[in-house]
């Protein structure tokens, strides 16, 4: 949903023109090449230095265009982009320099220099031949990103000299004459145009020049483009035209101007922030602003609202500082993650809106763009309609009650997870057991002296005899009249000669096929070749095939020392032994395979594996071809498939118990070295400037009283400095509990002191709230005041979400969930901090905020966030705020979360382990590496910005990407739903290890909480249903960052893939395991997997040893054990089946009918419902409607009630009031600031 205000335009400070000159230990080259050559290279490029380069490269005899950078920057590149036009010239004309090199991001140096505005470097370039379509990655030319920085010459000199495509389109179908438009570089668009740019072309989403300058407000571009006939009848790919599109942006001038252009051409419209200056269209200054907003009849009195009055008003956003506009980059700068590696920055636009926030400047990576709506032809939808296409809609419909479209989507999504979850299973069981069984088929072995004993001549049952080392059933051939001998002979005379050998070899009757095995000659006077009738020399094919019905599928074995100490001269190749006895007796004349080196090489491969030397040698390979004469059997051993299989199940156990010995090792390493460290707090005493400003976020549903007594005690008992907290409580609807006595607001209300005794109610306020349709307009209260706990006197804001006055006339006014809660937080402190458009609630909050506490929101740097049934040790704040400022990449953390309520019942013990084996083995091992991939909801601190080195800062939590994706309502898929609706905590988590993976999420184990966890096993049921399913869904979008620490197994990514396979085949690792030890109770042999699963559980169990000192703890690992069923099978599978379920279920009870939050019934929302101005608009408005007016004839009124500011309500005022004014507008000083605790 597009609002009516313009949309967010953060304050990005200009990249430096040069950079700065080399240090001055870096001495330049002597007479010798200098230690860093490289270095000393790009520091005399730097400087500019020609001859200093020169002497260099004389002296060193670099590659220019191998030389690069870590960013891949050649020499070249860098003098471009920053304006070194004598290196530039100078490396221009050196023959061997390709002009055309791109570096990591795919950009010129032509494309650099373009971009950095360095007209003189592009001229040059030019000059020299550089390529002028050159792109980056995305297909931006020079000229492109030139128009799109507003730099007009460089456009000039790449159409004029370079004879740039002016219409040229990057990825997106966007063309420089697009950008610029939508930048507002009016002086650009009329380049472009005045050379033949395409004023109608139109981009991948069917979104035109004139269109997107009119979505951002670009009037004077807007003008131009008109005035060179463009179309403001053609539609986007949705249907709407520029003039729509403006009206959705709330740029109602520019959309009456393009609606009445050609009408009256002499016509202003009214309002027309136009100056023959402004290019670049920046805001007016606020007077302007106002003036151009306000009505025409309005009275503004001068005297009260000129910038001197205004600023020097110590309530005002800045005190007695300097005013901030919008594009100071002396209080906050919003760099790109690395300027110096990405100089160039690109518009994200979208068919729907442009950019999350029109005017941000996106970097490559671009943050990925999860909550768009879903196209229906994507191919996970078309998979989720082929696995349940046997579900027709009507079915579903009728029979299932899924009457939406929507709910049925989402059980097709949820078959088709189940389906991939049983697919992933089914695999990881036929690598444990399948893979073995189909690839290592073993071949039972009978060793010479069994066969004699099983199948001798005077053993009674089967006759065999062995043929070549197999085992043949010849005793019915031969004894039943089959094998019928040559005539004149009998049966009678064959039997003398067949009966004595059963068991023994026989391969002289079935000799081998020499011709087919490729043998060159053949052994003499043999069998077949003597021609005695009586042996029956068995050569025919019948024969042959006839041998091979009979075998038995055994082999005779020989055992390694058979061949290396046996009288026998054996050895082996491919597995198979052969027998040179015969061959190599020195009686022997048949030496039919060669001569005597024939006959000495084969007598140096008895008693080993010759397959090596076989193999290697080409004569010998065709030689061996006639071996199958000497086979007598195979070597009794390890086959390749089962040497394969069993490879890969050693890999599989080794990866899995490394990772566990890492974690393992890792987690001591953490808690007897690292975690002593971190939170650790300085004895020295801070100056009250020095310390850190901390907010405390409570968001609270149905709680109790005592939940939140003990909540806001704990919290306000912490021994950090009261002046420098504030109890931030926001209270999500009208809530009353199922066994309260009152609602959770009031019960709030009840535990507020007011700021002052006889504040009035104060009014809702209204905020674009979480919701669909109508739900996105909520309002809420404001009440200010302190907690008091023994001697803490802690201020405290309450926010209580209301509803509009429509809501409020059914149940749950104002509810939209906690995400919606840490939003009003988040979006707050985003709009502060880049001085953004206020909704009234965020206007109403910075005034009141300012006033009890005496600092600006924007002097806040963490956020500690706690759930209503927490409780806060007295010290943990400290070691969280300590942990953040000991290292600024910190950007969150966690503490850890005991149980308060052990022996509340079994459903409460056996979660006592898992809780404590979830922080001292997951969160410690993931600390090391700075990331803890889920930070608890219920016990968590973000950083809200962090300093830079130049005094500036960086948004981290009220970051626009993190604030942005956070706040999506559209909300369609299974994936999202789950994200947002269940897992919100982690999901935040997620958003900010991937929006900054360089920075570190910790986890800090002095700082405790203790908390009631379900003691009932439906509410664990419910609860866990919602942890798993968002636990995986989270992990999916982890596994897609591919900045997390690490290169392939030994990476963070790898572990997130591991954790997201283990979370889904949890069940089916239980029925391996019961599979398992009924295996090893029958003797098979699962060693292995036996020892990965022992080492598993017996290193926790050290793991406790080592880390808690308290034996205790291995009483609860085996009440946890016990429970295994419940943990690994029975909870996975309740949550796989109910991954379409997004409700919350038995966790949150309250009286009355809980229909969830969010649902707006399908009402449109109005943007226009809720007014957005700047800070300075707010109070020269409220300035204007408030100011009394002084009249000598007036009387006193004694009645002077005033609101929760402290502000007099507007009246009639005597001489001395009106004169007394500006100071009770600020109100009393709170008593907490500035005392001593």
């Amino acid at each position: 949903m597009d609002y009516d205000y313009e949309p967010y335009q953060p304050p990005y400070s200009p990249a430096p023109s040069t950079i700065p000159p080399a240090p001055s230990r870096t001495p330049p080259p002597n007479s010798f090449a200098p230690p860093n050559p490289s270095t000393a290279i790009f520091n005399a490029i730097i400087q500019n230095n020609v001859g200093l380069l020169s002497s260099i490269l004389s002296k060193t005899f670099f590659d220019l265009n191998n030389l690069r950078n870590r960013d891949g920057k050649t020499p070249l590149m860098v003098a471009a982009s920053e304006n070194c036009i004598d290196i530039v010239r100078y490396l221009s004309n050196i023959q061997s320099v390709n002009l055309n090199l791109q570096d990591n991001d795919g950009e010129s140096a032509l494309y650099q220099a373009a971009s950095n505005n360095c007209i003189e470097s592009v001229e040059i370039l030019i000059s020299a031949g550089a390529y002028i379509e050159s792109s980056n990655k995305e297909n931006i030319t020079p000229l492109i990103i030139a128009a799109y920085n507003g730099n007009a010459i460089v456009c000039t000199i790449l159409l004029d000299q370079g004879h740039a495509n002016v219409n040229q389109q990057d990825n997106t179908n966007k063309t420089a004459l697009t950008l610029a438009a939508y930048e507002g570089h009016s002086e650009v668009v009329e380049v472009l145009l005045a050379r033949g740019a395409n004023v109608d072309l139109t981009d991948q989403f069917g979104w035109t020049a004139l269109m997107l300058a009119a979505y951002s407000n670009r009037y004077e571009a807007c003008q131009k483009l008109l005035m060179h006939n463009a179309d403001k009848h053609v539609a986007t790919n949705n249907g709407k035209t520029a003039v729509a599109l403006a009206r959705e942006a709330g740029h109602f001038n520019v959309a009456d101007m393009i609606e009445n252009f050609g009408t009256d051409p002499l016509e202003t419209p009214y309002g027309m922030p136009f100056s023959p200056n402004n290019y670049n269209n920046n805001p007016p200054s606020h007077q302007a602003n106002y003036y151009n907003n306000a009505p025409q009849n309005q009275h503004i009195p001068p005297q009260d609202i000129s910038d001197d009055n205004l600023y020097r008003d110590p309530y005002s956003v800045r005190g007695h500082m300097m005013p901030l506009e919008r594009r100071d980059t002396r209080r906050v700068a919003l760099q790109s993650r690395n300027v110096e590696r990405r100089r160039s920055e690109y518009y994200n636009l979208n068919a729907n809106k442009v950019g999350p926030h029109a005017g941000e400047l996106r970097t490559a990576p671009h943050v990925k763009q999860d909550m768009v709506p879903r196209d229906d032809g994507s191919p996970w939808v078309i998979f989720s309609l082929i696995v349940t296409g046997c579900f027709c809609n009507p079915c579903l419909s009728s029979i299932g009650k899924m009457k939406d479209p929507n709910l049925r989507q989402a059980w097709r999504e949820k078959v088709a997870l189940c389906i991939i979850i049983l697919l992933i299973s089914a695999f990881m069981g036929f690598l444990t057991f399948g893979l073995s069984t189909i690839a290592c088929q073993k071949k039972v072995p009978l060793y010479p002296q069994d066969i004699l004993r099983l199948y001798g001549p005077q053993v009674p049952g089967q006759k065999v005899h062995i043929i070549r080392g197999k085992l043949y059933d010849t005793g019915v051939y031969f004894l039943s009249g089959e094998h019928r001998p040559i005539a004149p002979l009998s049966d009678a005379d064959l039997n003398p000669i067949i009966t004595p050998l059963f068991g023994s070899e026989i391969k002289d009757f079935f000799p081998p096929n020499y011709k087919g095995l490729g043998c060159q000659s053949e052994p003499k006077n043999t069998v077949c070749q003597q021609g005695d009738p009586k042996y029956h020399c068995h050569t025919s094919l019948a024969s042959q095939r006839k041998l091979d019905t009979l075998f038995m599928h055994l082999f005779v074995g020989f055992t390694w020392e058979n061949i290396t100490n046996g009288d026998r001269k054996l050895f082996v190749y491919n597995e198979n032994v052969y027998d040179l006895t015969q061959y190599l007796d020195p009686q022997n004349s048949d030496y039919w395979l060669g001569d005597g080196n024939t006959t000495q090489w084969l007598q140096s491969l008895v008693g080993r594996d010759a397959t090596k030397d076989i193999v290697r040698s080409n004569n010998s390979t065709q030689l061996a071809k006639c071996f199958e004469h000497f086979k007598v059997g195979q070597i009794d051993g390890t086959t390749i498939g089962c040497f394969s299989t069993n490879l890969v199940l050693i890999i599989m156990t080794v990866i899995f118990t490394g990772i566990t010995l890492i974690k393992f090792v890792s987690a001591i390493t953490f808690d007897w070295f690292l975690s002593r460290q971190l939170g650790k707090i300085s004895k020295k005493p801070k100056p009250d400037n020095a310390i850190s400003h901390v907010l405390l976020l409570v968001t609270c549903y149905s709680e109790g009283v005592e939940s939140m007594r003990t909540t806001l005690d704990s919290l306000a008992g912490t021994d950090y400095s009261d002046k420098h907290k504030l109890l931030f409580v926001i209270a999500d609807g009208d809530i009353t509990g199922s066994d309260n006595d009152r609602s959770t607001p009031q019960i709030c209300i009840d535990l507020l002191e007011p700021q002052f005794s006889d504040a009035g109610e104060p009014e809702p306020m209204s905020y674009v709230a979480i919701g669909d349709g109508i739900k996105q307009h909520n309002m809420a209260k404001v009440y200010t005041g302190y907690y008091n706990v023994g001697t803490h006197h802690v201020p405290m804001c309450l926010i209580i979400k209301c509803g509009t006055e429509e809501e409020r006339k059914g149940a749950k006014a104002g509810n939209r969930g906690k995400r919606d809660s840490q939003l009003i937080l988040m979006t707050w402190l985003s709009h502060v901090f880049f001085n953004e458009r206020l909704s009234p609630l965020e206007f109403d909050l910075f005034q009141k905020v300012r006033g009890l506490t005496g600092v600006t929101p924007d002097k806040y740097d963490m956020v500690l966030m706690v759930d209503a049934d927490t409780l806060v040790k007295p010290d943990s704040v400290s070691y969280m705020v300590a942990a953040m400022e000991r290292d600024p990449k910190v950007m969150g953390l966690c503490g850890e979360t005991k149980i308060a309520n052990k022996t509340a019942s079994w459903v409460a013990m056996i979660q006592v382990f898992e809780y404590y084996i979830s922080h001292h083995l997951g969160k410690s091992f993931e600390s090391i590496f700075g990331g803890v991939t889920c930070l608890p909801g219920c016990f968590c601190m973000y950083r809200i910005k962090t300093p830079k080195y130049d005094g500036s800062s960086v948004p981290i939590l009220c970051n626009p990407d993190i604030v942005e994706m956070y706040s999506s309502n559209t909300v369609e898929t299974l994936h999202q739903k789950n994200l947002l609706l269940l897992g919100e905590d982690r999901y935040l988590t997620t958003l900010m290890l991937r929006t900054f993976p360089k920075r570190k999420m910790i986890y800090v184990p002095k700082a405790i909480c203790k908390t009631v966890v379900p003691d009932e096993f439906n509410v664990l049921l419910s609860q866990r249903r919602r942890w798993i399913n968002s636990t995986i869904h989270n992990l999916m979008e982890l596994i897609l960052v591919p900045q997390l620490c690490g290169i392939f197994c030994c990476s963070m990514q790898f572990v997130i893939f591991l954790e997201l396979v283990g979370t889904v085949v949890l069940p089916s690792s239980l029925l391996f395991m019961i599979y398992l030890g009924i295996a090893a109770a029958h003797g098979q042999p699962v060693l292995l997997p036996l020892l990965f699963i022992a080492a598993t559980y017996f290193l926790q169990a050290f793991l406790i040893v080592f880390t808690s000192h308290k034996p205790v703890y291995v009483l609860w690992m085996i009440v946890f054990i016990f429970a295994m069923p419940i943990w690994n099978f029975l909870l996975p599978i309740y949550a796989f089946w109910h991954f379409d379920d997004f409700s919350w279920g038995a966790t949150r009870k309250i009286a009355g009918v809980d229909n969830g939050h969010g649902d707006g019934g399908g009402n449109v929302f109005d943007p226009k419902s809720i007014p957005m101005k700047t800070w300075d608009e707010w109070l020269l408005d409220n300035k204007t409607k408030e100011l009394p007016v002084y009249s000598p004839s007036s009387k006193p009124v004694s009645d002077n009630k005033q609101n929760n500011f402290g502000s007099p309500s507007p009246r009639m005022m005597d001489k001395n009031e009106y004169n007394n004014y500006s100071g009770r507008l600020m109100g009393p000083r709170s008593p907490g600031v500035g005392a001593k605790h």
